[in-house]
């Protein structure tokens, strides 16, 4: 009997190599699904590479992807799913509505939530189990209303924003517009649509050409904007487009063609850093995906990092992830430090970035 035993386990890996179970959570289907794919992505090259390199502890990484379909509901009902399958953490959500609605899910599990690309201020300055590697939306405001204001002398701007992400756009749009004013800009009375809602976006163009602004402020995602711009260059409006960085993904340049061209913002992304970290995650990504991560993709992967790291420096003891994350600290991302406060909220690099000939380029 004790051989028999003996045998059954040794032939029982699940038994013999306990695995550590991640979650992701993103828009993975439908219309915004750029952001989510590419994060994802990201996620799965950095578990790739870590399984690869001995996995966490010891022990292998188990990568548990769900798609929160950009809607509430959902959003709470997946990340329900991987809290019962016993997932460690969950990196997520892509966007800040959804994680809006993780909140109080995971606050009242006790389970730690980091996501790659979330920037509302709605959640900061919170001790609770939301985390991020994107910095909050005040501080990218502020840079751009600056750029706008004293590189460009755009002094009169129109906004156009989603109420889908009301989080992040209408967050975004308020702080942007008080630094703007304060430096003596004069923002009209923005436009609102819902995305994935009939909406006319030929007729709310011409009515925003009326008012005769000096520029536009888009706050959407890459597929709406990208029809915006559109229907701008249909009317030849040469008129200047600041954009949220929601936007500023691959998915904007491909389907805007020459419409987005001269477009800027502020993202988390060079995509011509020489920073040898991330020469090297550029070229497996490519290698693994074809094509660039982009932001989300980085973020992801950064993510990923910060997780795995928190996850050995606390031994692999779930309950200390929270306080361990926020003992480190600093953390070493692809394009110079990400600084993780007694919050959870992150400080990093941000660049002025705009489109050329298809291509994302760093404002120097």
């Amino acid at each position: 009997m004790a051989l028999f035993l003996l045998l059954i386990f040794q032939n029982t890996p699940s038994i013999a190599k306990e695995s550590v179970k991640i979650g992701f959570v993103g828009g993975l289907t439908g219309k915004l699904s750029d952001l989510g794919t590419a994060g994802r992505n990201g996620v799965i090259l950095a578990v790739e590479e870590r399984n690869a390199a001995g996995g966490l502890l010891g022990k292998k990484i188990e990568l548990l992807t769900r798609d929160d379909k950009q809607d509430p509901k959902e959003a709470i009902k997946v990340d329900e799913e991987l809290i019962g399958q016993g997932v460690i953490a969950i990196i997520g959500h892509m966007t800040s509505a959804m994680s809006m609605a993780a909140k109080p899910l995971i606050d009242a599990k006790k389970v730690l939530m980091i996501s790659p690309t979330t920037s509302t201020s709605a959640l900061a300055g919170q001790k609770d189990f939301f985390f991020r590697v994107n910095e909050t939306i005040e501080g990218e405001a502020k840079q751009l209303s600056e750029f706008v204001i004293k590189k460009r002398g755009l002094r009169t701007l129109k906004g156009v924003y989603d109420l889908s992400n009301r989080a992040y756009t209408e967050d975004y749009y308020h702080h942007f517009k008080s630094h703007y004013r304060e430096m003596g800009g004069k923002i009209l009375d923005p436009e609102t649509f819902v995305s994935g809602e009939k909406k006319e976006f030929s007729s709310m163009v011409k009515n925003i050409q009326k008012s005769n602004p000096q520029g536009l402020f888009i706050l959407a995602s890459a597929s709406d904007t990208a029809t915006i711009c559109q229907q701008i260059f249909k009317l030849g409006w040469k008129v200047p487009l600041v954009l949220s960085g929601w936007s500023m993904t691959d998915e904007l340049a491909r389907l805007g063609g020459r419409s987005v061209e001269g477009v800027f913002s502020v993202i988390t992304y060079d995509s011509d850093s020489q920073n040898p970290l991330f020469q090297k995650f550029l070229k497996r990504f490519s290698e693994r995906f074809g094509g660039e991560p982009g932001f989300p993709g980085l973020c992801g992967y950064e993510a990923a990092f910060v997780l795995f790291k928190t996850y050995e420096e606390a031994k692999g003891k779930v309950e200390k992830l929270p306080e361990t994350m926020i003992k480190i600290k600093t953390f070493q991302g692809l394009q110079g430090e990400i600084q993780i406060d007694e919050y959870g909220d992150a400080k990093r690099p941000k660049f002025i970035t705009i489109i050329q000939n298809s291509k994302f380029k760093v404002i120097k």
